[in-house]
């Protein structure tokens, strides 16, 4: 009687722990998949600073260059990487849905690349077949894991959240786009797309939330151009420090490191694009 009572308690006991196992297998999986050691069902190519794991094709994309696009990010974010990298291409759109389930379903179709805590960007079939072997999607997502990298995620997911122009404006002026359009054309591009500059904010009288990621990155890129243009680089870059740092007074950093106000130094922005 004794031991039949000691077999159901343990049984008891084991079946939670069971269940808690199999939950974290199924997250391996699926949105943890960056730490799942094994990646069972991709091929591996290892690199310098960077491994890549794919299907079926790892692209036309050289990820030997990734020691020199990672060099490039450390000196004009005047920080290094804590550690490698890993790449995960994912050749269906259905391995995006998987594998990033907590992104916004409407990002996970029209975004072409991702980068996840604490070392992994993910590429998509779309920025393969888009880019072919332009650093651009590999270039702009090691930003993000560098900054990430740095100052945790929590601080980079809410500079993002409340100031999106900080994080992809940097990251998408170092990838150089090939089908954005060149910085001597923003303002014609702008107006276009129906900026009306006003008000001393980078999209006027709207939101950012008003217009596709395409155009707000694009407006990013030219402002933070703008920044290294009329500022030494490492003004820019302590900015950029302090303002991952201390991501909700970025209004002051920024007046403390320009010594003018976000809001005057868009107008010259746009007065002189």
């Amino acid at each position: 009687m004794v031991v039949r009572k000691l077999r159901r308690t343990l049984l008891f006991a084991l079946i939670p722990v069971a269940l808690v196992f199999v939950a974290f297998i199924v997250l391996l999986q699926t949105a943890l998949f960056q730490l799942n050691p094994l990646k069972i069902g991709f091929k591996r190519s290892d690199f310098q600073d960077c491994t890549v794991f794919f299907k079926d094709t790892a692209g036309s994309f050289d990820y030997a260059k990734v020691h020199a696009i990672m060099e490039q990010n450390e000196a004009v974010h005047g920080m290094h990487y804590k550690s490698k990298v890993q790449v995960i291409i994912c050749s269906r759109q259905s391995d995006v849905d998987k594998y990033l389930p907590l992104l916004d379903p409407t990002d996970r179709r029209t975004a072409g690349s991702f980068a996840e805590w604490p070392n992994t960007v993910y590429i998509t079939l779309k920025a393969q077949q888009k880019y072919g072997a332009s650093p651009g999607p590999v270039a702009h997502e090691l930003s993000h894991i560098l900054l990430i990298q740095n100052f945790g995620v929590l601080k980079i997911a809410l500079l993002q959240r409340s100031h999106e122009w900080i994080p992809e404006g940097f990251a998408t002026y170092l990838c150089n786009f090939p089908d954005y359009f060149p910085p001597d054309r923003l303002k014609a591009e702008a107006t276009a797309a129906g900026i009306d500059m006003v008000n001393g904010r980078l999209f006027g009288s709207k939101s950012d939330s008003d217009f596709p990621f395409r155009v707000r990155f694009m407006v990013y890129r030219g402002f933070v151009a703008y920044l290294f243009r009329t500022n030494p680089p490492t003004t820019v870059i302590q900015f950029l420090k302090e303002a991952c740092e201390k991501p909700t007074v970025v209004g002051s950093v920024f007046q403390e490191n320009f010594k003018k106000s976000f809001e005057n130094c868009v107008k010259e922005f746009w007065q002189t694009s």
